[in-house]
């Protein structure tokens, strides 16, 4: 994702975006947030979620009622001699994640979860039994659209402030053109909608699929497939 999210926890409302920090050169975009003071009717200024060189592409955002988690997407260092290197930066591109300390009003604990040479997108984060559960799109080919049948989808989960190793919950298939997670039960799982021909100018070929983190897997297909911005939804408690 890409568009601001508010979320509140603990009695801190806050807002992230992506913000262009002013920076010289190729890597201007970092995640950011700002905190709402009530009493005031204003927001405070942008601060950095992480203040490592590269840029932030996407990120998302999820909390336990207390506390506040972020994954995002952060690329290698781009520099005027790597500028021209597509597949090189794009496989520098990893999935991070970090959560907010209220004490010292600062995002700590970053730590990369994916650590591979692939093309890491479209990360998400969700809370389930007290355990934080990410995934992400893995192009393994570097391809800067993910226009190609090498996406896997991975998994991993947090328990104690560890996370686990990332399992892959498919093997190489279409495009993924949205994702997310959910919970129904004691189950988490994955909804992804796939581009099967992986043409993003055509719309009529697009599927659902629903993984669960156990491996079973369920494809949803409509009569025209025009299927887009998969979202999961709980209502009624």
């Amino acid at each position: 994702r890409i568009e601001p999210q508010v979320i509140t926890a603990g009695g801190t409302t806050m807002m992230l975006f992506l913000d262009d920090d002013g920076t010289e050169g190729y890597n201007f975009q970092k995640l950011s947030f700002s905190i709402y003071d009530s009493k005031t009717d204003t927001w405070s200024a942008p601060e950095k979620v992480d203040s490592n060189s590269g840029a932030e592409i996407e990120f998302d955002v999820c909390t336990d009622g207390d506390s506040i988690r972020v994954v995002y997407t952060q690329s290698g260092e781009i520099t005027d001699e790597n500028q021209e290197d597509i597949e090189g930066i794009t496989n520098s591109i990893e999935v991070l994640t970090a959560q907010y300390d209220k004490t010292t009003g600062s995002f700590t604990g970053h730590a990369v979860i994916s650590q591979n040479d692939a093309f890491d997108l479209q990360p998400q984060i969700l809370l389930h039994n007290g355990t934080w559960v990410a995934a992400w799109v893995s192009n393994m080919t570097g391809d800067p659209f993910a226009q190609n049948a090498n996406n896997t989808i991975y998994a991993a989960s947090c328990t104690g402030g560890v996370w686990s190793e990332p399992v892959a919950l498919t093997g190489l298939e279409a495009s993924v053109t949205s994702m997310d997670l959910g919970a129904l039960g004691s189950e988490v799982y994955v909804a992804a909608v796939r581009d099967l021909d992986c043409d993003l100018s055509t719309s009529d070929d697009r599927v659902v699929d629903v993984i669960s983190l156990s491996g079973t897997a369920q494809r949803i297909q409509t009569p025209v497939n025009t299927n887009d911005g998969v979202q999961f939804a709980q209502v009624g408690g």
